[in-house]
């Protein structure tokens, strides 16, 4: 079964977009209500727009976007602060393997420092060496800085 596109079923209010992201899922009240540990009573009075008590807690709002697999009250507080939100391809998805050639330049430069610690003396060489390592690992950290930066990964 296809992903629904919600945003083009976007509501006017987040109070609108909760409440439909509830009562449109393919799940039961019942069994939402179950997966959030709350009652049917409460998780109506949740995300009833006209309830003047409604609070559904933050904690709670991301385990119903997950079971209902309806970002929509994401994508309106996105809109709200005028972004947007595009789901993260499993390719583009950075994970610490990618930070493989940053922990490596890391590494070598605290073995180089160690060993020459450990002789106890550093000649032009050697500042040469730690000075072209830091670098490397600099670059390295700039470029991760760069990928990760542009990613948050919510895993919806």
């Amino acid at each position: 079964m296809g992903r629904k596109n919600h945003r083009k079923n976007m509501k006017p209010t987040f109070a609108g977009n909760l409440h439909a992201m509830v009562h449109e899922s393919r799940l039961s009240v019942d069994a939402l209500a179950e997966a959030i540990a709350t009652t049917r009573w409460n998780l109506y009075k949740m995300v009833e727009p006209d309830e003047p008590d409604r609070n559904l807690p933050a904690v709670r709002l991301l385990p119903l976007m997950k079971l209902t697999n309806d970002h929509r009250p994401l994508h309106f507080l996105a809109g709200a602060l005028d972004y947007e939100l595009v789901p993260l391809g499993a390719s583009k998805r950075k994970t610490a393997k990618d930070l493989g050639p940053l922990a490596e330049a890391y590494g070598n430069a605290v073995q180089v420092l160690t060993d020459m610690y450990d002789q106890g003396h550093i000649d032009q060489d050697g500042v040469n060496t730690v000075r072209e390592l830091l670098k490397e690992v600099v670059g390295h950290k700039r470029e991760a800085d760069k990928v990760l930066n542009k990613q948050i990964e919510l895993n919806l």
